[in-house]
């Protein structure tokens, strides 16, 4: 069973980025990764509370993780659950804290109203374009400023969701906060965000 490309991740030949590239290009080291998975999973080589045995394959776990986290989430957790079924038979290497800790700043600057992956990323841009020059402390701040300008957050006016942040993007810009609404009488919560370029509203819905 080929499984030299979780290798090279865990001992640091190649970095997430490079395997994320390959895994999506090579059908066959897919196809080893996956069977990988599956005898872990078949033989209990794995801690069940590091996995959702509900995931049958590591496919359903990476396109999952692709299309829930930014890229640094992304990457945090791929690497997580390779080290997870690789290590769990093959002891002795140790855990790259790299991108968790990386992963765990860009917690530090996103807030909870804006907790989606455009944020993650914008938020990782920004880390990158600061970072080098100030202390890490200094650099949660800037970043946190310049996030809530990215969205045009002013004080306390920001959406409160009752449910996941579903805040609107649209060509790759967040649509500014208007307000938001309970429907009288109902679980209903409108909120009200708006293009500034052209005024077009849009309302997203979600109940409690």
């Amino acid at each position: 069973m080929n499984i030299s490309l979780i290798e090279d991740v865990l001992y640091k030949k190649i970095n997430v980025a490079e395997f994320c590239q390959i895994f999506e290009s090579d059908a066959n080291i897919a196809i080893a990764i996956n069977n990988y998975y599956k005898y872990v999973l078949e033989n209990n080589l794995v801690n069940i509370d590091e996995i959702d045995i509900n995931k049958k394959t590591f496919s359903e776990y990476y396109y999952f993780y692709k299309t829930t986290y930014g890229i640094v989430g992304f990457y945090s957790s791929i690497y997580s659950l390779l080290y997870s079924i690789y290590c769990a038979k093959n002891k002795g290497i140790p855990f790259c804290k790299d991108y968790l800790e990386l992963y765990g700043i860009i917690l530090q600057i996103v807030p909870d109203y804006l907790d989606c992956s455009f944020a993650e990323d914008l938020a990782l841009q920004f880390w990158n374009e600061i970072s080098t020059t100030n202390s890490n402390n200094k650099c949660i701040q800037l970043c946190k400023t310049k996030l809530k300008n990215a969205f045009h957050i002013e004080g306390n006016h920001y959406p409160r969701w009752v449910q996941a942040v579903e805040w609107p993007i649209k060509n790759m810009r967040p649509l500014w906060f208007k307000e938001q609404k309970r429907k009288k009488g109902t679980e209903l919560v409108e909120y009200y965000f708006y293009d500034p370029d052209n005024l077009e509203e849009i309302i997203i819905k979600q109940y409690y």
